[in-house]
């Protein structure tokens, strides 16, 4: 049976469990030659939702991702759109569907959110994060925020295995030195947090 990119997403989340950690450890930078420690308290956290957002280009299927304004702790580099739970908002979904239509003018209603990926904790910036899958299978029109968002990223879907290409990364944070599995799109490198969704995001995909 052929499926487009859509159905082939969400008859792979149909398969179930999440692959989690497992997934997401694969990506995971390592400090002293270990990957993060899960053993965390998530009492003092501050909780984000962030959007997994596949969608239509000029005709082809893309993923959605930006490059952030380079600001804050996670300043210049290539995530999900996203962001910190406001007071306001309802719940996690509704914070990543915010945050989603504030960065780059998409609107995810509900009916369109396929479900939640698993979630992870950032120790840097102390954010417990949710992401969700998410397809909207028509064309958008972006309006990119600029306080937020340094370039909107579109990664073709059709050749996503050549698009996208596994390497490793060297970060220096003061006499700490990282080793972080990271993807290469372009001449962007996707690493940390994002890269450790991505790569659950397309475990789910290669299932079907």
């Amino acid at each position: 049976m052929k499926y487009d990119h859509f159905e082939r997403f969400i008859e792979g989340y149909k398969k179930g469990p999440l692959p989690g950690a497992e997934a997401q450890d694969l990506m995971s930078p390592i400090i002293k030659g270990k990957i993060r420690d899960r053993s965390y308290s998530l009492d003092k956290a501050r909780h984000s939702g962030v959007m997994v957002l596949m969608t239509l280009h000029n005709g082809k299927a893309v993923l959605i991702m930006i490059k952030r304004v380079n600001k804050g702790v996670h300043g210049g580099q290539i995530s999900f759109p996203g962001g910190e739970k406001d007071v306001s908002d309802i719940d996690l979904q509704h914070t990543a569907e915010r945050e989603t239509f504030e960065e780059v003018g998409v609107k995810s209603d509900s009916d369109k959110i396929i479900g939640p990926l698993s979630s992870l904790y950032i120790p840097p910036s102390n954010f417990f994060v949710q992401p969700f899958a998410a397809c909207i299978p028509n064309e958008e029109n972006y309006t990119i925020n600029r306080s937020e968002v340094d370039q909107l990223l579109l990664i073709g879907i059709d050749d996503i295995d050549s698009n996208l290409r596994y390497s490793q990364h060297i970060i220096k944070r003061g006499d700490e030195i990282i080793t972080a599995p990271c993807f290469e799109y372009q001449d962007q490198i996707i690493w940390g947090a994002s890269a450790m969704i991505l790569n659950e995001w397309l475990e789910i995909y290669n299932r079907v």
